[in-house]
C-alpha cells in the first residue's frame, strides 16, 4: 500500500519547552505500533530554539500536513497553543480529532468541542487508527 492509497495521521502534541522524550516518546511509539499508515510528524523538523525566525514556514507546513491528513492526534497532556491551534485547524476541515489526555486532568472547554474522541491512553488512540485502518482496506 502506498502512502497515497494509506491512512494519513498527523501527531499534534505539545513540543516548545520540552525534552526530546516529551515531545517525541509518545509519537515515536505511535508509529512503531501503529502499520500501513504514513504518519506526518512535526518533530521531524523539531524547530525547538529557532521558532521565532522560522514561524510563517512553520505554521505553513504544519497546516498543509493536517490538510493532507485523514486523522490527527493530539496528545495535550499538557497546554499547549500550537496543539490547540492544530486541533481547531483540522476542525475546519472536518479531519477527526482523537484527543488523549490525562485521565482526571482538566480539559478545556474548546478542546472538547473540536474532538471527535477523547480517550485517556495512546493505547486507545492506537486502537482507534487500527480500527481506521482496517476499515480501509
Amino acid at each position: 500500500m502506498g502512502m497515497r492509497d494509506q491512512l494519513k495521521v498527523y501527531l499534534a502534541g505539545p513540543i516548545q519547552g520540552c525534552t526530546d522524550e516529551e515531545a517525541k516518546g509518545w509519537r515515536d511509539r505511535f508509529v512503531s505500533e501503529v502499520d500501513d499508515v504514513a504518519f506526518f510528524d512535526p518533530m521531524r523538523r523539531d524547530y525547538r530554539g529557532i521558532e521565532t525566525a522560522n514561524y510563517n514556514q512553520l505554521v505553513m507546513r504544519d497546516q498543509e500536513e493536517i490538510i493532507l491528513s485523514d486523522w490527527v492526534v493530539a496528545n495535550v497532556w499538557k497546554p499547549s497553543s500550537g496543539t490547540a491551534m492544530e486541533i481547531f485547524h483540522a476542525a475546519r476541515f472536518q479531519i477527526p480529532v482523537i484527543l488523549i489526555h490525562e485521565p482526571g486532568s482538566q480539559l478545556s472547554p474548546w478542546l472538547r468541542f473540536y474532538a471527535t474522541y477523547i480517550v485517556d491512553s495512546i493505547e486507545e488512540a492506537i486502537a482507534i487508527i487500527r480500527d481506521a485502518v482496517e476499515e480501509r482496506r
